[in-house]
């Protein structure tokens, strides 16, 4: 649940704000126009559409002020990369700007498209899939972050983290306790009770104390 409502709020925030706050002369028509229509209305500031609430389900108004959806969706989502994730019958799919469900909803989760793949989350584990539904990192960890530029992504799998590639290779080992965010390329990780820095390849830069503690217990069991 956790997991869901922190995806949800991250689909809203980032693409869409309040109708209200609009300036622009044609937005403010278009509002005006349809205010009376729906309970709730967001735009969505990737295409200039609207979100619009009727009876508890969503749907989308272009910047004509016409619908292109009618409000059927328990949940929806701005558009990305001219798909939208949707909520029909509690599970998540996607729509293209036409209507059309392009991917069925069967995911218990869902985000945004970003360079051709979304997140989701299928029978209680995370993975990813590209804008035709085929799955590019199977459906194998318990929680992931998105990727970043630099192509990695950190996963959760059985209490530990680690990073693969937009393959899904493991290229980071699953092994740390904690993973925390980039300061100037370097990442902050916990291995026990043991906190440090690591570079993009997985090395120790910073804080390496442990490393010589295992070394000097090594050498201390070699003689």
């Amino acid at each position: 649940m956790k997991a869901t409502l922190l995806s949800l709020a991250l689909c809203f925030i980032a693409v869409l704000t309040s109708a209200n706050s609009t300036t622009n002369t044609q937005d403010t028509a278009v509002f005006a126009a349809i205010k009376g229509s729906y309970t709730s209305i967001f735009k969505d500031k990737n295409t200039g559409w609207y979100l619009v609430e009727k009876n508890h389900k969503w749907g989308y108004v272009d910047t004509n002020g016409d619908l292109v959806v009618e409000p059927r969706y328990e949940r929806a989502c701005g558009f990305h990369e001219n798909l939208a994730a949707v909520q029909r019958n509690g599970r998540w799919g996607w729509i293209n700007m036409s209507g059309e469900e392009v991917i069925a909803p069967m995911y218990e989760n869902a985000s945004s498209f970003k360079n051709g793949v979304a997140i989701a989350e299928f029978a209680g584990k995370w993975g990813w899939i590209d804008n035709k539904g085929a799955t590019v990192v199977p459906f194998v960890y318990d929680w992931v972050m998105d990727f970043r530029n630099d192509g990695r992504a950190a996963v959760k799998q059985d209490n530990k983290w680690g990073w693969i590639d937009r393959e899904g290779k493991i290229i980071i080992p699953i092994q740390f306790d904690r993973v925390d965010g980039y300061e100037e390329g370097l990442v902050r990780v916990s291995k026990g009770s043991n906190t440090f820095y690591i570079d993009r390849n997985g090395r120790c830069v910073e804080d390496c104390y442990h490393e010589r503690d295992n070394y000097n217990s090594t050498a201390s069991v070699g003689h």
